[in-house]
């Protein structure tokens, strides 16, 4: 199946509030410096329409690996992201390598 493929720059609200009602999988592609805003627009999108989501890094945790010997808390706080935001309607990965969000439907 493919999935649709947006930009920060030129995606409108309701574009992506149709994508999160029909609970589709997408991603959006940003410019330098947009990352953290397209993906707190994305998140507020899935509050507004009633879904709960879950943000996080690709790779995060081999992230939290490999600096556990320097500071332990990384891992605790990935745990305790995931708990709390257990069982979310929606994953929203960003990938800072590619400047890009992942939205994954997950129920």
């Amino acid at each position: 199946m493919l999935v649709p493929e947006l930009h920060f720059n030129t995606a409108s609200e309701q574009m992506i509030k149709n994508l999160l009602n029909s609970k589709s999988n997408f991603t959006m592609s940003a410019d330098r410096g947009d990352l953290m805003q397209a993906c707190a627009r994305i998140e507020r999108y899935c509050d507004e329409c009633g879904f709960t989501s879950r943000v996080y890094t690709k790779g995060r945790l081999l992230g939290s690996l490999v600096a556990l010997p320097l500071t332990p808390f990384a891992a605790v706080a990935t745990a305790v992201h995931n708990i709390a935001t257990l069982n979310p309607d929606f994953e929203i990965a960003r990938n800072i390598a590619t400047n890009t969000v992942t939205v994954t439907y997950k129920k």
